[in-house]
């Protein structure tokens, strides 16, 4: 489950700041609700657009797409479904927000498996 919540971080401190500056802000909060675990990853970067990411050499180009594919794959040993999603806010903010949502009870693996516990 570490690696879950990992990636998000990871990538916006990877792709958010072409350059560091002491207005670089990134925002993680983390919640537990009462349907489950609620992350989101906010940073004041350029915004999220795939096409444009610049390669910097210091990744491999599939963090998200792990994550958004071991979701899918989990969610199928699940009746509730974890999600995931990318936003751009309006203008005038220019921050993007991942948030991951698991809910309680999910199971990170097949029929024998560990559970997110309230």
């Amino acid at each position: 489950m570490l690696q879950i919540k990992q990636i998000p971080v990871e990538n916006a401190l990877k792709h958010a700041f072409p350059q560091l500056t002491d207005e670089n802000l990134i925002d993680i909060v983390v919640n537990m609700t009462d349907n489950g675990l609620l992350l989101q990853v906010t940073d004041n970067g350029r915004g999220y657009n795939p096409a444009n990411v610049p390669q910097t050499g210091r990744d491999t180009g599939t963090g998200l797409r792990l994550l958004t594919r071991t979701i899918h794959i989990l969610n199928q040993y699940n009746p509730t479904q974890a999600c995931f999603e990318i936003e751009n806010m309006q203008a005038p903010q220019k921050e993007t927000r991942m948030t991951l949502f698991i809910p309680h009870g999910y199971r990170f693996s097949g029929p024998k498996q560990t559970t997110l516990k309230n």
